[in-house]
């Protein structure tokens, strides 16, 4: 984990939740300490791979993954915020963050006591698997496997696909005689149903991946 010399101050900007597909890439989790509502956000796309972490919805610190922020010893909240982030606040916890592949690898608090998991903010997607995985966790299963075969499939499709189009462009028959003949040869339209479809599954397994990642670190 990165070390407190490595935590810089945030800007005082105000947490803008993240909803819908938002959600798929600005991963938010949320935690109560000491009276105080921590909020942990992380773009899992960014090339920086930057965590945020928010007091009572005001930005007071970041760092790069993995990171740690000890609470108690943030930078002091900007001056122009106010509201609840400029109470005082005392406590010996701290928030662990670390960006995965598919997702946040860890977001927990950490205390003498031990550990809790960050839960995910209301209205994003992973709260929204998070929902139902409790309410119809056989469902869930099944939509892991369907999605994992609909992803395996439409790679498939596509990757031969592709080969075949290359190994027939006239640039590739100039250094090569050689040509390959795709199983399944589907027209524009058809292509671009599988490659959406495909984009949906992926998107489904890398949320039930990076959960089983989260709570099992």
């Amino acid at each position: 984990m990165a070390s407190v010399d490595d935590v810089g101050p945030g800007d005082g900007s105000e947490l803008v939740p993240a909803t819908g597909f938002d959600s798929l890439w600005r991963m938010q989790f949320g935690a109560d300490v000491d009276g105080h509502r921590y909020t942990l956000e992380a773009d899992v796309l960014g090339w920086d791979e930057e965590c945020f972490l928010y007091r009572d919805g005001v930005q007071v610190a970041v760092a790069t993954s993995p990171a740690t922020f000890p609470l108690a010893e943030l930078a002091t909240t900007p001056k122009h915020a106010v509201g609840a982030a400029g109470r005082e606040h005392r406590s010996d916890a701290r928030i662990e963050a670390r960006i995965g592949w598919f997702g946040m690898r860890r977001a927990h608090v950490v205390t003498a006591e031990g550990e809790r998991e960050m839960t995910p903010l209301k209205g994003s997607w992973e709260y929204r698997r998070a929902k139902f995985s409790a309410r119809q966790p056989a469902l869930a299963v099944a939509g892991v496997v369907v999605a994992a075969i609909l992803l395996l499939a439409a790679l498939f499709l596509e990757v031969t696909q592709s080969v075949q189009w290359v190994t027939r462009a006239d640039w590739f028959d100039a250094v090569s005689a050689w040509e390959y003949a795709a199983p399944v040869d589907l027209p524009l339209a058809a292509n671009i149903g599988i490659t959406l479809v495909g984009i949906l599954a992926a998107a489904y397994c890398a949320i039930n991946l990076r959960h089983r990642w989260l709570y099992s670190d």
